[in-house]
C-alpha cells in the first residue's frame, strides 16, 4: 500500500503544473499539409499564456493580462484533462498526452518544450517567409547581419474577389537591432518601436524558423 501511496504521490507530481513550467511549441497538420503554429507558457504557480505577445524572456503576466487577456489564464491538470479558466470568463477541459511528466499533446496538437537558442545561430542568415489569409497576402524577408543588426522587407497584396476585380499591392523596408534572449527574439526598429517575437528552430530538412504563429526559411 505504501508503495502503491509514493508511485500516486509522484504521478501526480509529474503531472502537476510545477512540472509543465515552460515554453512549448504546439504544431498541428490540418489536411492538404497546412501547418498551424501556437505557443503555449506554463508558469509554475498555474498560469497558462497562449501565444505571448511580450515574449517570455521575461514573461510580463502584467502585459499579458492586459494585451491578451482571452489567452491568458489558469489552469490545473487532472488524470488526461487539463482544465483551463481564461481571462475572458471562458472555461474549458482539454484532453492533454504526456511523456515522462512533460506535455506532448493538447487537443490534437503536437507540443513540445522549447530550446534556447542563441543569436550566433541567425547571424549572416536570410530568412522568407509568406502568409495570406483569403484575398490578402503578405511575404517577408529578414536579413540577420551579423553585427547584430537586420533588414526586413515586406511586400503585401489585395486580390479582388467574387464581384471585385483589381489587385492592390505595398512594400516598404525596415532596419534596426535585434536581440535574441532564449526563445525571444526583440526587433527594434530604427523609427524607434520594437516586434518581440517567440522563436524556435524548426528543421524539416531545411534550415527553418519559427517567428509567433510563421515558418521562415533560410534563402
Amino acid at each position: 500500500m505504501k508503495k502503491i501511496i509514493i508511485a500516486l504521490v509522484s504521478f501526480l507530481c509529474l503531472h502537476s503544473a510545477f512540472a509543465q513550467e515552460g515554453l512549448y511549441l504546439r504544431t498541428q497538420f490540418w489536411g492538404g499539409g497546412s501547418l498551424d503554429i501556437s505557443w503555449l507558457y506554463f508558469t509554475k504557480d498555474g498560469v497558462i499564456c497562449k501565444n505571448p505577445v511580450y515574449g517570455i524572456n521575461p514573461f510580463n503576466l502584467k502585459k499579458e493580462t492586459e494585451l491578451n487577456k482571452a489567452n491568458t489564464g489558469k489552469f490545473s491538470i487532472a488524470a488526461n484533462k487539463m482544465n483551463i479558466s481564461w481571462g475572458s470568463g471562458k472555461s474549458q477541459s482539454i484532453k492533454a498526452e504526456f511523456n515522462g511528466g512533460l506535455l506532448k499533446g493538447l487537443d490534437g496538437g503536437i507540443c513540445t518544450k522549447a530550446k534556447p537558442f542563441a543569436a550566433k545561430s541567425l547571424a549572416g542568415k536570410t530568412y522568407s517567409g509568406y502568409a495570406s489569409a483569403g484575398a490578402v497576402s503578405q511575404s517577408t524577408v529578414i536579413e540577420f547581419k551579423e553585427d547584430g543588426t537586420f533588414i526586413m522587407n515586406k511586400k503585401g497584396a489585395i486580390t479582388g474577389s467574387g464581384n471585385i476585380s483589381g489587385s492592390a499591392s505595398s512594400q516598404g523596408t525596415k532596419t534596426g537591432k535585434y536581440t535574441v534572449t532564449s526563445n525571444t527574439i526583440v526587433f527594434k526598429y530604427d523609427d524607434g518601436t520594437e516586434w518581440r517575437t517567440l522563436a524556435q528552430p524548426y528543421d524539416l530538412g531545411k534550415d527553418e524558423i519559427i517567428l509567433n504563429d510563421k515558418l521562415f526559411r533560410k534563402k
